[in-house]
């Protein structure tokens, strides 16, 4: 019987023996909690900076980053770039060598066709990736909800060809939401506040049908769940991060997340939203869906919205994992692993309902527009606030560290000096155990805001020369 963290770390170390165990990500850092459980030995991502460049002097690690030093807006379809041209080969040569389990944020074309293949030398951790696909998508999940019997946000289904901005304003008043049919993080999601934000988007709605809504003036919820031998168990939410200016230059860019601020949250609110959860999560598993996901919640006027399924791990479930092992309970990412280890299907474990987590992040972005170069520099590791400044404390990597009140820790891909970063493209995390949210629970609090602040101001941010040479340091 499984009863706590150490009991499961020591079960899954003894199944993994003899497999290389790589995880797969778009941020290579999403591991670090994962890696406390079963450590990894090669890493696939798209980003890179210089905590990963230190962390890949100890494991392998394949990136397209560290290939073109361009930090671009990465999205989780990137990933198959990795498995193309010159670092697909590099790939190709090294996955021959032993037996591989892919431990991943999402399934990925590519290696679902080689556990096809060769299932007893390539296996995912992963639900299937057209599974996945078909619970991203927003408009299912909207269509679906009345027949589930959960709450909707107003609003409606529709094409370019058959609305305008004028019946569109009159109908939802300004502004409104549109959304398309696969997007994370915000950003196929707008706030629609005039006829010239509406007309800049027509382009992009032209294909598709899109999802039109009424803007609630609210705070965001996220909740990570697992399917676990057919049972769904549920961690406390997290409140989002959405749209801060201090991170990002549009109102629906994911930001971060901050665990310790639920217990702001009306207990009425937790239990709905675990509610919510689970019936959704009967929805999932009726379609054959298996392992981890996740939810997202809007909460106006004390009324409790589902917006979104995410089929996948997501971007707080790293700090969730790291608050569950600082806690010695039993994290979801590891249940989400043992539902897709072959070899002892019925492992008995006791799995107790989550306290309250711990834990915060913030998600800062390139505000500036255009394509940057990073002209300052910037160390990874950990920092505090002093006398209107940030000044630096010592190396670290994550909220595994012993972290003291008040400091915090940049990470996850921390620019290089000379660095290319596109418009809107994420530059690091800053990541904390303290709070990080207003009691509004929307705005970042005075101290969040200052270090974010002095960290953008830090990286001092340019217009690209053309003729500058990349740092030989990053490889």
């Amino acid at each position: 019987m499984i009863v706590d963290f150490d009991q499961l770390r020591h079960h899954l170390q003894h199944l993994n023996r003899n497999w290389l165990r790589g995880w797969c990500g778009q941020r290579a850092l999403d591991c670090i909690g994962l890696s406390r459980i079963v450590p990894i030995d090669f890493i696939i991502c798209c980003d890179y900076g210089q905590d990963i460049s230190e962390l890949a002097k100890q494991i392998t690690v394949f990136s397209i980053e560290q290939s073109n030093f361009v930090r671009e807006n990465w999205s989780n379809n990137h990933l198959e770039e990795v498995f193309a041209g010159e670092l697909g080969q590099r790939f190709e040569k090294f996955s021959r060598l032993t037996r591989q389990r892919y431990l991943c944020y999402r399934s990925i074309r590519y290696l679902e066709k080689l556990q096809h293949q060769d299932a007893a030398k390539h296996q995912l951790a992963a639900a299937p990736l057209d599974l996945k696909n078909y619970f991203d998508n927003k408009l299912i999940l909207y269509k679906k909800l009345p027949e589930l019997k959960l709450r909707v946000v107003p609003g409606e289904i529709t094409r370019i060809s058959q609305v305008n901005f004028n019946q569109l304003s009159k109908r939802y008043d300004l502004p409104f939401v549109i959304q398309l049919p696969i997007g994370s993080s915000g950003n196929n999601t707008f706030f629609i506040y005039n006829e010239e934000e509406f007309r800049r988007i027509v382009p992009r709605l032209q294909k598709t049908e899109f999802k039109v809504a009424r803007y609630l003036p609210s705070y965001s919820l996220n909740v990570n769940a697992v399917l676990f031998r057919g049972k769904v168990h549920i961690s406390a939410p997290s409140v989002q991060v959405i749209g801060v200016s201090q991170c990002a230059n549009r109102p629906s860019i994911f930001c971060g997340n901050d665990f310790g601020a639920t217990a702001r949250v009306p207990i009425k609110i937790i239990e709905e939203s675990y509610r919510v959860t689970t019936i959704l999560s009967r929805w999932l598993n009726s379609e054959g869906y298996r392992g981890i996901f996740g939810v997202d919640l809007l909460v106006s006027d004390d009324k409790l919205y589902a917006i979104e399924i995410n089929p996948r791990m997501q971007n707080s479930t790293d700090v969730l994992t790291i608050s569950q092992i600082r806690k010695n309970q039993i994290p979801l990412i590891g249940l989400h692993l043992l539902e897709f280890l072959p070899e002892n299907p019925f492992t008995p474990v006791a799995f107790e309902p989550y306290q309250l987590q711990q834990g915060a992040q913030i998600i800062l972005h390139n505000l500036e527009r255009k394509r940057v170069r990073v002209g300052g520099e910037l160390k990874p590791g950990i920092y505090k606030y002093m006398s209107g400044d940030i000044a630096f404390q010592r190396k670290g990597i994550s909220l595994l560290e012993d972290l003291s009140p008040g400091e915090f820790i940049v990470n996850c891909g921390v620019p290089f000096k000379n660095q290319i970063v596109e418009k809107g493209a994420p530059l690091l995390k800053i990541q904390t155990n303290d709070l990080v949210l207003q009691d509004d629970l929307i705005h970042l609090n005075e101290w969040a805001r200052a270090i974010t602040s002095n960290i953008y101001k830090r990286l001092h941010l340019s217009e690209p020369d053309r003729n500058l040479q990349q740092p030989a340091d990053r490889i």
